[in-house]
């Protein structure tokens, strides 16, 4: 029986992190706003210095997909500490293994984050940026409330083409109005 399991991303999964991040730019080129060249060849401080935010501070969460104890899957959550956007949550680095999709690691990974977010009181809405031809994230992403709610025109050049971006959001206020 696979033994898969979802927490929260701590400083011993810096490596592990580090490299899923690299693996996911590379061999998922059109799926996220950065190329693998704009990460590949930062020194390993640099790295300590990104992801030290997402490891260990309030404004920013990560979490992983593990199937036993390998890293197969991530998605984060940044806060914004500005007084008039406190109410927003971004989503970021969303990305599961190709091995270790179908197994409901992605949903699973978004409605942690999500369910993260609602604890907070404090999260209204959750927004995410999502490549246009990414068909089966805009499925999973519509599944679980996101909405489309804008278009940013050839946002991504990719190998000499111009991709769309969708600006989704899901607003957390409903699901509180919906329980009572």
């Amino acid at each position: 029986m696979e033994r898969f399991s979802i927490v929260e991303a701590n400083l011993g999964d810096f490596d592990a992190v580090k490299s899923l991040m690299l693996t996911a730019l590379q061999t998922d080129p059109t799926a996220f706003s950065y190329a693998y060249s704009d990460y590949a060849n930062n020194s390993n401080m640099w790295w300590q210095n990104y992801l030290y935010g997402y490891l260990t501070q309030a404004n920013a969460k990560l979490y992983v997909a593990q199937f036993d104890s390998k890293v197969v899957g991530m998605v984060g959550i940044l806060l914004d500490s500005k007084n008039r956007r406190k109410h927003v949550g971004s989503i970021v680095w969303f990305y599961v293994s190709p091995d270790y999709r179908k197994y409901g690691l992605g949903q699973n990974l978004l409605k942690t984050v999500i369910d993260y977010a609602y604890s907070l009181k404090t999260i209204k809405k959750l927004t995410l940026l999502v490549n246009a031809t990414q068909n089966k994230a805009l499925g999973l992403y519509k599944g679980l409330g996101f909405e489309i709610v804008g278009t940013l025109k050839s946002e991504l050049l990719v190998n000499g083409e111009y991709i769309d971006e969708y600006v989704m959001e899901k607003f957390l206020w409903i699901k509180r109005l919906e329980l009572g």
